[in-house]
């Protein structure tokens, strides 16, 4: 022991605590660095690990060149009624989007997510303005999505000014491959949203056309863009985007006549083969298991399937996986009809329910065969568990917190739940606010942001950084019954185990007049001491009083 009455000893002796003190958080840094990697290594496939290394690593080493477009002889666009009501409906449902709806292409003024910058001065583009926005805001920007609604609103003019000039400010010459423009995500986005626009599916009462120059330049940049994703597909990443980047090839060989159409065609045919069955899990839902994603697959299936030829193999591979998404769709909407808010889903940023119900419509569909009330009065889709009596949806989520080799968009939120009550959303989660390594991503991520217990505040699983997880819990056995008038499900995890909590388990049950929740944990090897916090997120126009009575 240091004698405490020498100033030296003990600044030499709180020195080295300090410095005792470092090297634990650099040994314990390095231990969790290993534990992540063994993780990644039990969970990735070793494809995947081999694409996305070798695609940093050509990142890394690749100077920023050009783009190099290819030489376009001959594009043009193949008209068909189908196609053209397709695409009005788009921007007809898409005209709803709260925050594109504030857009100012006039004034420069571009509002995506909610977010308003002023990226235009004089008509000029500020690019110091984009470069400082984040990346999700750049890839929203990039997509064009938001020029639907400006078309809904009959903004033809402005719309054909703003893609002049994007086409001159964005030019291949001008930037290089490592720019958010050419990004293959973003392409994929663009090239259905330009489709979109020139099938001229106007929701106002003109039939207002592109200038023909404007149309030609659009053509040519869609060939040039199609065949520059078609060569470099997000095959390290998999899941929805890939998928994406086939749904882009897809309905664009369905709909622009030239000479690499049938190139186009048979690479997404390809890929839709070999994923969907992969993908598209037995109950109907996409693997990531965020319903916003689910339903962006479904969107883009219904639409290939309405603008493929029927005599094409894309309409043969699609096809059989459209019917079991809608089911599981129709399973899990509230009663307002919009899907729960579980892991990285938002509202707006993808297809609305309704506009996926129109699109199966107009795809020949009768939807009333998925939308029967006499077929909800309760149901297994799936690791869902819904309850349900004439007041009260109830949703509790049983399944697996992300794909085992694709976590990007899953949460700490095992057992979550969500209920509405008369229509209304009473008990929800807190869903996705942005793709940024910030407080609010981790936030959202971790488990105090969802309908669940945590022990000693701690997360369920291991999660860091956007995207990675590592350790997650494994879920048990799912079970449901009808006791005494109350219909009930239950499911447990093993998320605590290394705090010795064998299994926490959720019982959810629900009653004519009521919703019970009710959480407890199996300890193994005595008694565990700690904070049980049990989280329970209202929604914002919920107003809770304490009665005193």
């Amino acid at each position: 022991m240091p004698d405490s009455n020498d100033p030296e000893k003990t600044r030499e002796t709180a020195t080295l605590e300090i410095r005792a003190a470092a090297l634990q958080k650099q040994s314990d840094a390095a231990a969790g660095r290993i534990n992540r990697s063994i993780e990644i290594l039990r969970h990735y496939n070793w494809l995947q690990i081999a694409r996305r290394g070798t695609n940093l690593l050509k990142q890394r080493l690749t100077v920023s060149t050009k783009i190099q477009p290819i030489k376009v002889n001959r594009a043009s666009i193949r008209r068909e009624e189908k196609i053209e009501k397709l695409a009005g409906l788009i921007i007809d449902h898409r005209a709803n989007n709260p925050s594109h709806e504030k857009v100012n292409l006039e004034q420069g003024r571009i509002v995506l997510m909610n977010h308003a910058v002023n990226l235009y001065n004089g008509g000029q583009l500020q690019p110091q303005e984009l470069a400082r926005q984040t990346h999700l805001w750049r890839f929203q920007f990039h997509y064009h999505e938001f020029l639907l609604t400006q078309v809904a609103a009959g903004r033809w003019e402005q719309v054909e000014a703003f893609l002049d000039r994007w086409l001159d400010d964005f030019a291949p010459e001008k930037i290089t491959a490592k720019d958010d423009t050419w990004h293959p995500y973003c392409i994929s986005r663009r090239v259905a949203a330009w489709i979109w626009l020139l099938q001229g599916g106007s929701t106002t009462e003109s039939d207002h056309q592109f200038s023909s120059a404007l149309i030609q330049r659009l053509l040519t940049s869609l060939v040039q863009q199609c065949e520059h994703l078609r060569t470099n597909l997000e095959l390290d990443l998999g899941g929805n985007h890939l998928l994406e980047n086939a749904t882009a090839l897809a309905i664009a060989s369905s709909v622009i006549e030239c000479e690499f159409s049938s190139q186009w065609e048979t690479s997404a045919t390809s890929i839709f083969t070999r994923q969907l069955p992969i993908q598209i899990l037995a109950h109907g839902e996409h693997f990531e298991r965020a319903p916003v994603y689910h339903g962006h697959m479904l969107g883009n299936l219904l639409k290939i399937e309405i603008c493929a030829d029927t005599k094409s193999a894309l309409q043969n591979v699609v096809t059989p996986f459209i019917d079991p998404m809608l089911q599981h769709l129709r399973a899990i909407v509230h009663p307002d009809g919009e899907v729960p808010l579980f892991a990285d889903s938002v509202f707006a940023e993808a297809p609305s329910t309704k506009e996926l119900l129109a699109c199966a419509e107009l795809g020949g569909r009768e939807i009333s065969r998925f939308f029967d009330p006499a077929n909800l009065a309760g149901e297994a889709q799936g690791q869902y568990r819904v309850l349900r009596n004439e007041d009260a949806f109830v949703i509790c989520d049983f399944g697996p917190i992300a794909a085992d080799n694709l976590p990007a968009h899953g949460h700490c939120d095992a057992l979550n739940l969500e209920v509405s009550i008369s229509g209304s959303r009473w008990i929800v989660d807190s869903g996705n606010f942005n793709y940024d390594d910030d407080s609010m991503r981790h936030y959202c991520r971790s488990s105090i942001a969802h309908n669940v217990v945590t022990i000693n505040h701690q997360n369920q699983a291991s999660v860091w950084g956007k995207f990675r997880m590592g350790k997650r819990p494994k879920i048990g056995p799912i079970k449901q019954g009808v006791d005494d008038g109350w219909k009930w499900a239950s499911a447990s995890h093993d998320g605590y185990k290394h705090l010795g909590v064998g299994r926490l388990e959720r019982i959810v049950a629900l009653s004519n007049t009521a919703v019970a929740c009710f959480d407890r944990g199996s300890i193994e090897g005595g008694a565990i001491s700690g904070h049980w916090t049990g989280y329970v997120h209202f929604h914002p126009e919920i107003e809770i009083v304490l009665d005193h009575s």
